[in-house]
């Protein structure tokens, strides 16, 4: 099957699963579990397993299937007590309790539960029933994968502000102990005001633990992203460092629009040490002319071959990036305002939207650069959301709520890769109940099948 004919089930469900980032390869188990069982070898050829999509308990309700894989399911469920949207991750039932897989399914809920930050996906729940599942947070602003796909190279201040947000998840995970240890674009999802989560800790460690981990000394993770040393683990300690590693090769993909590795199979010795020999630092004619050399500098100090130079952590790394961009912006604006009144700094925000406004559509790179605007007035998004509501108003415009709620049917009645007259009436309806037009109506839907993958060649895979 090729890439761009794959069902956008099967490539969401990737996104949530250990796989490389060829959506039609199974994970080798040897390499990106590196603890997998011959029963669980076996149990992953098999086809046609029955998965349940049952709701874990009557608190939930299952609203449909999002992708389905050789590890199970994940669902778009309602908590029924407090109404709200969620993800539900269920585990084939065939990984039975003991095997590899069902341990780092376990591994994943126990960790990122652990994690409380805005740049790290939220789990609700774990299920230990009958069918182990995981409740988590319902992102649907994509992954940086894709961004990458559609968008580089990318603007260089937005994609040091992106690399910003990641860091600060990963800095909170790294005093918790954790080291992800598979970081990469897509690992990296946003919520829909384009906020940036770390998410998947099916291989991560916990530093604080004994050495018993059952993945500590083995070599896991995806090896265009991994650090030197953790491709040597027999040799070398992996730490925090190993994601920083990760993180300056997606900075460099973000510049660039190209991975800096396209290692492949890791199959021999030989192979690895031929890998390692050739590791060097990108020079200056592989970045397009308008980087900066400070930014180039940045990359180049994230992935140094010997883990001693690079930043000593993510907090080092963070205060490395807020240097680049504080030169970028001629001011250190992620402290303060310059002593602006509130009011006034509302008001500019305020200006900001009516001209993005202009035409009555916002798109998805005036999304983006909206929200970066309103954290360097110091603007929080529940209060930059507020103003445009208010602006959408004054202009008579169609709210934010209307809007999200058009877009979530559009999403829901193209989900089987159909449009029906049907549907088009309903969508007819619903539009000019709410006041959206054609142009809103357009945009809105072209988002939603590009995200299904349904218009040829925009991209050639949504879900790495």
């Amino acid at each position: 099957m090729a890439k761009s004919k794959q069902a956008f089930a099967e490539r969401l469900f990737d996104w949530f699963t250990r796989s490389d980032d060829d959506p039609t390869h199974i994970p080798d188990p040897t390499l990106l579990l590196a603890t997998g069982s011959a029963d669980d070898t076996a149990a992953l050829g098999e086809q046609g397993a029955p998965v349940s999509t049952k709701a874990p308990s009557k608190r939930y309700e299952i609203i449909k299937l999002l992708g389905k894989g050789a590890y199970g399911v994940v669902s778009l469920a309602r908590d029924l007590r407090i109404g709200r949207m969620l993800a539900i991750k269920q585990l084939n039932a065939r990984f039975r309790r003991g095997s590899s897989i069902y341990k780092h399914f376990v591994q994943e809920a126990r960790i990122a539960g652990q994690l409380d930050n805005p740049n790290i996906v939220t789990i609700y729940d774990v299920e230990a029933g009958e069918v182990p599942c995981i409740l988590m947070e319902h992102l649907s602003g994509g992954n940086l994968g894709t961004l990458i796909r559609l968008d580089a190279p990318m603007n260089e201040l937005e994609a040091l502000r992106l690399l910003r947000g990641i860091m600060n998840g990963l800095r909170a995970a790294h005093r918790h102990g954790v080291v992800h240890r598979d970081i990469k674009p897509s690992n990296i999802i946003f919520d829909q005001n384009g906020t940036p989560k770390v998410t998947d800790f099916g291989v991560a460690i916990f530093l604080k633990e004994d050495d018993t981990s059952a993945t500590k000394n083995l070599f896991v993770g995806t090896p265009d992203y991994m650090a030197p040393e953790q491709m040597e683990p027999e040799k070398y300690s992996v730490d925090a460092r190993a994601d920083l590693y990760a993180c300056g090769l997606m900075l460099y993909e973000m510049l660039t629009g190209e991975r800096l590795h396209r290692f492949g199979p890791i199959k021999t010795a030989e192979q690895l040490e031929k890998i390692l020999a050739g590791l060097s630092l990108p020079s200056d004619s592989e970045f397009p002319e308008e980087v900066t050399e400070d930014t180039r500098d940045l990359v180049r100090l994230l992935i140094r071959k010997d883990p001693d130079q690079r930043p000593a952590d993510a907090q080092a790394a963070i205060d490395a990036i807020d240097e680049v961009i504080a030169s970028h912006v001629g001011m250190d604006d992620l402290k303060d305002t310059g002593g602006e009144e509130p009011t006034i700094l509302r008001e500019m925000f305020e200006d900001i939207l009516r001209l993005f406004l202009g035409d009555g559509v916002i798109s998805a790179a005036e999304r983006r650069e909206l929200t970066i605007r309103s954290k360097r007035l110091g603007i929080e998004m529940d209060e930059a959301l507020e103003l445009e509501e208010k602006v959408r108003n004054e202009l008579q415009l169609p709210s934010l709520r209307h809007l999200q709620e058009y877009a979530w049917r559009v999403e829901s009645v193209l989900s089987d890769r159909k449009f029906t007259e049907e549907d088009h009436k309903l969508l007819d309806e619903l539009a000019w109940a709410y006041n959206i037009s054609e142009s809103e109506r357009t945009k809105i839907q072209d988002n939603v099948m590009v995200k299904f993958q349904m218009k040829e060649g925009v991209v050639e895979d949504l879900i790495p």
